[in-house]
């Protein structure tokens, strides 16, 4: 079931309550409630944190529990923590996952102008009993309607580092397979595709690499010619950016799919049948100065150092 968060200042713990009653009976929607979610262990930020993993939605009820005086003279203003769980819920749900509910007597930030929000009409009193209007309970109905199920513990939304995303690979093999690649000799991956997924903290980040490794070069005395086309793909893990943006990651080999051969091979095991997680690799990119796009570095097989190829990285 959908679930939703229900926000509220402690004052008005009664009308979150009976909103939360409402959202279950009329909305169809399972409730978070504030009060019952910050649990004993955590600081309140840590449980805001985990609560919006949780939920599909957040409601915000906004009452009139304090008043100040502006430069027009005096304001009634909702609570500043329930203002930033808005603001929280907004920023990890977008807005469109985000309700506010509020009351005439409310003075809503400026910044909220031209937003959705639904009015409740004259605020009862704290311990008053709350009316909602057919107007609100239909678009709360809609606004309910509209909310996509989450699986457990998968937030809709999540921050992650700068590095995230699809880029596009060029590998020019220094060393193939034990054979030092001459000039003349061809042994590359041209418009591979790197895909990445770094925590917004730079550690830990995985990802997946595929492209068509081409191989044209000659070996041996004399000279035998050898020409082959693979499908590769590596599995990425650990991947690292430090404070000066360089990226290290390392991978295992997933597949090498054989699309084509012919000539005398040097290497005796068949690449395309290696096992899959069989080969370990090692990479370390650099940034390009004055190319924010664009990092370039090193791809070592880790295991025996059989092949070793220089790296260029684009942002797509």
């Amino acid at each position: 079931m959908r679930k939703v968060f229900v926000a509220s200042s402690f004052a008005a713990l009664k009308h979150a309550e009976a909103l939360s009653e409402l959202l279950t009976r009329e909305g169809g929607v399972d409730v978070l409630p504030w009060k019952e979610f910050f649990d004993a262990g955590y600081v309140n930020l840590e449980s805001l944190d985990r609560a919006y993993r949780e939920v599909a939605g957040a409601l915000i009820l906004l009452t009139p529990d304090h008043e100040v005086m502006g430069e027009n003279g005096a304001m009634r203003l909702s609570r500043p923590n329930v203002i930033f769980e808005m603001g929280l819920f907004g920023a990890r749900l977008g807005w469109g996952n985000v309700m506010i509910c509020t009351f005439d007597e409310v003075h809503l930030p400026t910044d909220l102008d031209g937003m959705f929000y639904i009015r409740l009409g004259q605020y009862p009193g704290h311990q008053g009993d709350l009316s909602v209007p057919a107007k609100a309970l239909d678009n709360l109905q809609r606004w309910t309607t509209g909310l996509l199920d989450v699986p457990g513990n998968i937030p809709r939304t999540e921050l992650f580092h700068g590095y995230s995303g699809e880029w596009r690979l060029e590998i020019h093999f220094e060393k193939w397979v034990n054979h030092e690649v001459r000039d003349g000799e061809v042994a590359d991956v041209h418009s591979g595709s790197l895909h990445l997924l770094i925590p917004e903290s730079g550690a830990e980040g995985q990802g997946w690499f595929n492209g068509e490794v081409e191989v044209d070069i000659s070996h041996g005395t004399p000279p035998k010619h050898y020409g082959a086309s693979y499908r590769s793909s590596d599995l990425i893990y650990a991947a690292t950016c430090s404070m000066d943006g360089v990226l290290t990651m390392k991978s295992m080999s997933s597949c090498r799919y054989r699309l084509h051969e012919e000539g005398d091979r040097w290497f005796e095991k068949d690449i395309s049948q290696e096992r899959p997680g069989s080969r370990r690799y090692d990479w370390q990119l650099h940034p390009v100065e004055g190319k924010s796009s664009k990092l370039v570095g090193t791809y070592l097989c880790s295991s025996d150092n059989r092949s070793i190829g220089r790296v260029t990285m684009t942002r797509l």
